[in-house]
């Protein structure tokens, strides 16, 4: 049918965008060019609601052309039988119809053709959802769009995936390890930390590569954005976008070891992911000093026309997956990390975690930087009496 054969030509695209990301040269960040791969990428994505958007339209003028042959039959079928000396196009289209709805010949082989074009031109009042005329391609179309999601996202996260596979292994962490006893003694004496923390500690640089990769980003995906047709397309295969960031978040939960976070669990994933629920749980006392910089949006976007919402938008959404997952994994890191010896290795986490805080904070993403994040650079810097509280 020419269903199967749309679909089996879909699926042939999914392989080829799959084979295109597993091939992706990530062997060295240093020569790794941003904007041609995400452009890319995008661009394969705009092909998929391309072909979306042809196929409902394809969807659309089949169920006309079958709306108009089932009006004909019902026309036909109330005129006395007779032997016509020639048969009109009309009366073609309206027979045609009738063997392609009722392959078997019957006495109500009309009536139950009917019944049939009503169904799939859902004419029938008591159906609320419109019957696809192309399930298997609609489904194929959906399993194409999840491959180009997952191209996309592959090339806005390799940098950041990358820069933090080895952050758990620093050296840092192990950093006055030989004097942890009589630091910690230091640290706790006379009921908190006396040392204020040294505002000469800088952020590693490993986070200071992810959190220039996120400012860039913003920057490559905006010239896409800024294409008003290519972005109508690509909308139309937006959904279910957010999955690509679950993976960081499972193997998270997979690292605290704790039994009641099961990774293979969508809701605990999702609860995790999303943050809000959290925030009652967690005491963050440096809130106001990290608090995201969306309060003015609303005002911001008044002045702005539809199309530059549109693209604003767009490009939230990607932001907003790759903060997701750039979060997911810094967290699991930091789970991974053996031990943190000194005071000046929890001050160095601290500086680290906040420095990201400040660069998601800056690009204005609803729901980052994330409460978890901003709740570890709370821990880092707690003193021993706050420990025992």
């Amino acid at each position: 049918t020419v269903d199967q054969l749309l679909s089996r030509h879909i699926g042939e695209l999914s392989i080829a965008v799959d084979t295109l990301a597993t091939n992706m040269d990530t062997s060295s960040l240093e020569s790794w060019e941003l904007e041609p791969h995400l452009s890319c990428a995008l661009d394969v994505l705009k092909m998929t609601g391309s072909f979306q958007y042809s196929l409902y339209d394809l969807q659309n003028k089949t169920r006309e052309r079958l709306q108009i042959a089932m009006e004909r039959m019902i026309a036909d079928n109330k005129k006395v039988l007779t032997i016509p000396d020639s048969i009109s196009a009309v009366q073609v289209e309206a027979m045609l119809a009738k063997h392609v709805c009722c392959k078997h010949q019957q006495e109500d082989a009309a009536a139950t053709s009917i019944i049939t074009l009503k169904r799939l031109t859902n004419n029938n009042n008591n159906n609320k959802e419109k019957t696809s005329l192309f399930p298997e391609s609609m489904d194929a179309i959906s399993r194409l769009a999840k491959t180009c999601h997952t191209f996309v996202f592959d090339v806005c996260f390799i940098v950041p995936k990358q820069y933090l596979l080895k952050m758990s292994t620093l050296s840092t962490w192990k950093e006055g390890e030989n004097t942890t006893e009589a630091a910690t003694a230091d640290w706790g004496a006379d009921g908190g930390n006396d040392q204020q923390p040294s505002y000469g500690t800088l952020p590693q640089s490993y986070i200071t590569h992810v959190g220039e990769h996120m400012l860039a980003l913003v920057q490559a995906l905006e010239p896409f954005a800024s294409d008003a047709g290519a972005l109508t397309l690509t909308n139309l295969v937006m959904d279910g976008l957010q999955d690509v960031a679950t993976q960081p978040w499972k193997d998270f939960a997979s690292a605290t070891h704790h039994a009641e976070v099961d990774p293979q669990n969508e809701e605990t994933i999702s609860v995790l992911m999303n943050g809000n629920s959290l925030s009652e749980l967690i005491d963050l006392r440096s809130s106001s000093d990290t608090s995201p910089l969306l309060d003015d949006s609303d005002d911001e976007q008044q002045g702005e026309g539809e199309e530059d919402i549109a693209s604003a938008e767009f490009c939230n959404k990607w932001l907003d997956v790759v903060c997701c997952a750039v979060t997911g994994r810094l967290l699991e890191r930091m789970l991974r990390i053996p031990r943190l010896a000194s005071p000046k290795a929890c001050e160095q986490l601290s500086v680290d975690v906040d420095y990201l805080v400040n660069v998601f904070s800056a690009l204005g993403v609803s729901g980052h930087p994330h409460v978890l994040l901003e709740h570890v650079a709370n821990i880092c810097t707690m003193d021993a009496e706050e420990w025992k509280l």
